[in-house]
């Protein structure tokens, strides 16, 4: 270490290894004070110890670059999840940071970076978004001994309000049913299938009759239809590994799916005759995409979501509803099984939730009947508490009038101050 005569800057020297000449490899840094120095060196040998490899000068762009190939080729992202990661990293966080080296970048760097975007006009939920996926990143480069430890962690952030569940009543799902059952189209179909199972947009576009079986009233998650910049695409797996799933369905959704079924094979029919007349007037035959799918288009191909969503306008409008966004057909589903007071375990299984927490703070928070079950709960507690009272004491025995249970004294029993006689 040694004071530099051109800059005057404090120069830190650590010995990491040797080249394949036998020559010392180190790395070098230059500060303003001695202790900065110092504190570098000690951090530098305790990083060495670790196993963290401090010859690697790779930038956050660099391992941004290779984390996202990984993701693509090894784990199997889906198209969606891999342009959320493009979309905010390559937007808010690789602009102001891409450039720097993974090894120096600390959490004042990330705090700043977050400050920043706050200053600019964006979301407490798009910070939570930044965050996390910048210490998404950031633990790759840990896993892989680029970095000590992921500065992303420590950055201190307001916790991010829980998204409100929109969802339709019990009264309100009654008045959707009635108008589907009416209109008795496709789309009509899809949300009454999506109401009764719980499954994701994905899901339903990319389920297929091989794997609904009517008769044991019982489907499979096998596959989903993704749709990333317009491109349509079925992808086997679910959106994570507990989405690959076993959903029993009730009656009333079976008979759903067969006049649905009737609806598909109709519009096979139709088109195999007119490919006959094609034929035999020398025509090539109209496209039919055979991929077995449950709901589909006119050609057999992918549904559209847009279609699905004006539709679901019409219907909403029939019914004399809130109108909701279209996936808030499955935050329904999870709410009236929470209303229901169904297992939490059984909920999340059937929902593809990895976290039951994540379900528990999703449905059970706005839950109706669980808040009321509580308040019964404590009202019984205070029963009892009073019951056990006048027990004790004749003196506070009670009687029904007809303006409410009153005490020996003539005060309410509902009166915020109740009062015994011979006590102070």
């Amino acid at each position: 270490m040694f004071t530099r005569s051109d800059t005057g800057k404090v120069q830190a020297s650590l010995p990491i290894g040797w080249t394949a000449k036998g020559n010392v490899r180190r790395i070098s840094k230059s500060f303003d004070t001695k202790a900065e120095a110092l504190q570098w060196l000690s951090d530098q040998r305790a990083a060495l110890g670790l196993g963290v490899r401090l010859d690697r000068n790779a930038t956050l762009r660099e391992v941004y670059d290779d984390w996202l190939a990984n993701g693509e080729k090894l784990k199997g992202w889906a198209p969606a999840t891999k342009a959320n990661y493009q979309f905010v990293l390559e937007a808010y966080v690789l602009p102001q940071l891409g450039h720097v080296q993974v090894r120096d970048l600390t959490t004042s760097d990330f705090t700043r970076l977050l400050r920043d975007h706050a200053d600019a006009g964006a979301s407490l939920s798009m910070l939570h978004r930044i965050k996390r996926y910048a210490g998404t990143l950031l633990e790759s480069a840990r896993t892989q001994r680029l970095v000590v430890h992921n500065p992303v962690r420590d950055v201190e952030l307001q916790a991010a309000p829980d998204p409100r569940v929109q969802r339709w009543s019990e009264a309100e799902v009654a008045r959707v049913v009635r108008a589907c059952l009416d209109l008795d189209t496709q789309s009509a179909r899809y949300v009454l299938v999506a109401i009764g199972t719980g499954l994701r947009i994905e899901e339903l576009l990319g389920l297929t009759w091989s794997v609904v079986d009517l008769d044991e009233r019982v489907l499979e998650v096998r596959q989903v239809a993704t749709d990333t910049g317009g491109v349509k695409q079925l992808r086997a797996g679910g959106k994570t590994e507990n989405s690959v799933r076993v959903v029993p369905f009730d009656d009333f959704t079976a008979g759903v799916l067969r006049a649905q079924r009737e609806h598909v094979d109709a519009v096979r029919f139709n088109r195999d005759r007119q490919n006959e007349k094609r034929a035999q007037r020398g025509l090539e035959p109209l496209p039919w995409a055979d991929l077995d799918l449950v709901f589909c288009t006119r050609t057999g191909t992918v549904l559209d979501r847009g279609t699905i969503r004006r539709h679901l306008a019409d219907i909403v409008k029939e019914a004399r509803v809130p109108p909701l966004r279209l996936y808030a057909t499955r935050h329904t589903h999870g709410s009236l099984l929470a209303d229901a007071g169904v297992n939490l375990h059984a909920l999340a299984e059937r929902l593809g939730h990895a976290d039951r927490s994540f379900t528990a703070r999703r449905y059970l928070r706005g839950s109706s009947s669980a808040h009321r079950a509580v308040a019964e709960a404590v009202g019984g507690i205070l029963e009892a508490a009073r019951s056990s009272v006048v027990a004790d004491d004749p003196a506070v025995a009670v009687t029904e009038t007809p303006q409410g249970t009153m005490n020996q004294a003539g005060a309410g029993a509902d009166s915020p101050s109740l009062t015994t006689k011979g006590h102070n």
